[in-house]
């Protein structure tokens, strides 16, 4: 934790560079209000990097993140009139349901100070002018903050439930889908169908949204994904009356939820080697799952291997893919053709029978109507499914998906050593 004098005199050297940068430039800055010495809470960053994405549709160039004693603070250059931006700016604090927590500036080329918004803010608990309200010593720092990142947790705890449910509604509702679940067919699932997949998806996404709040704060992560993983599961198993319709899902989008909100709590960051980073000590081949006896006979690492990989083919996925069913499904055949999938080789029966149907899936042609209801019906009748491919894609979909309420990548850091909490 910073003392006074630190966070004082990183405030003024703060200062003084964005004076410097506006005197060519409109210059916008994101902070968060952070009440007391210690600025540089997972709040903070989780603020100033979902405000960075939603305000950085007025900037000409990539966000900058300063990050100091006095806490992480974006920044960015504007051509657009800052009275008309300073508007918006105010518009997203007094309405957005995290704006009273953040500072919107904007810095007029050639001024030395912000522009005004032309009023006080209002403290968060009280409806005290802020500044009055923290001179009087209005309330404990640890109630602001309590309350603050109670806000923050419960609204990015939302968005994430919805996004995952979005992910996949949108995987759910892609047809043709090679023996997998559809709309309009069961694939080769007799136990399953569209109905029961989609009742399962509001808790499995709260558990995936829970776990995305573990990241944020970052203590314990992977063991409380385990346990928000167990839960969860159980909780799918109630509601689709014992049938397992996202259990991989659930360990493959858990981990990487976690890994953005541990991206999203630092300032930015590759989630995909965070995720190798969670689970470098997980077991493989130790149990009588068939995954683990694929492992021990053929070396087929399956999801956990993908895992330890920083789960490359959902990277692939969430890098490519894009809103319509065609992008999706070509997605999910590449998955089928070049992904261990561990799903689809117990279905398949063999591992020689397993390669011949990943050649299949690699000499498929998805413009030829003819050949993806053939191969659609093949796994039907065979029994064949995709599920570790299908996770990957729900996957790829729901980290895009969530990736883009942040700004994760900045185009530079000033970062002192100090530790955040």
């Amino acid at each position: 934790m910073s003392c006074l004098s630190d966070v004082l005199e990183a405030r003024e050297k703060r200062r003084l560079d964005i004076v410097s940068l506006s005197e060519s430039n409109n210059v916008v800055t994101i902070k968060a209000n952070i009440p007391g010495k210690n600025k540089r809470i997972y709040s903070a960053y989780a603020l100033t990097g979902h405000f960075a994405r939603l305000c950085h549709r007025e900037g000409d160039g990539d966000c900058q993140l300063w990050d100091g004693a006095d806490g992480p603070t974006v920044v960015f250059t504007t051509s657009a009139d800052p009275e008309t931006v300073k508007q918006r700016c105010v518009n997203l604090e007094e309405t957005h349901p995290l704006g009273r927590f953040v500072d919107l500036d904007v810095w007029k080329k050639g001024e030395q100070k912000s522009l005004s918004r032309g009023y006080m803010r209002r403290c968060y608990i009280c409806d005290k002018p802020a500044f009055v309200c923290g001179r009087m010593g209005g309330h404990p720092i640890e109630q602001l903050i309590d309350v603050m990142e109670k806000a923050v947790d419960g609204y990015f705890r939302q968005l994430v439930e919805d996004e995952c449910i979005n992910a996949l509604q949108q995987e759910l509702e892609l047809h043709p889908k090679f023996g997998l679940v559809t709309p309009f067919t069961n694939g080769s699932h007799p136990d399953m169908d569209y109905n029961l997949m989609k009742k399962a998806h509001r808790c499995v996404a709260q558990g995936i949204a829970d776990m995305f709040v573990v990241g944020l704060k970052g203590q314990d992560v992977y063991r409380q994904c385990v346990d928000i993983g167990i839960r969860t599961e159980e909780q799918m198993l109630i509601e689709t009356q014992g049938r397992n319709a996202y259990k991989g899902f659930i360990f493959v989008a858990g981990l990487l939820s976690a890994a953005m909100g541990q991206a999203v709590a630092s300032g930015g960051g590759d989630i995909y080697e965070t995720v190798s980073r969670l689970v470098k000590d997980i077991e493989m081949g130790r149990t009588e799952t068939f995954g683990d006896r694929a492992y021990r006979q053929y070396g087929f690492g399956g999801v956990r291997q993908h895992a330890k990989e920083g789960f490359p083919f959902v990277r692939k996925v969430a890098d490519n893919v894009q809103e319509d069913s065609n992008s999706k499904l070509a997605q999910l055949v590449c998955c089928a053709a070049h992904m261990e999938d561990s799903v689809m080789l117990k279905r398949a029966g063999s591992m020689e029978k397993f390669k011949n149907l990943q050649q299949r899936f690699k000499q498929l042609d998805l413009s030829d109507c003819r050949q993806v209801d053939e191969l659609d019906g093949y796994c039907i009748e065979n029994n064949i499914s995709l599920g570790g491919c299908a996770d990957v894609l729900a996957s790829g979909i729901f980290v895009k998906n969530v990736s883009s309420k942040f700004v994760l990548k900045f185009d530079a850091k000033q970062i002192n050593k100090e530790e955040k909490k």
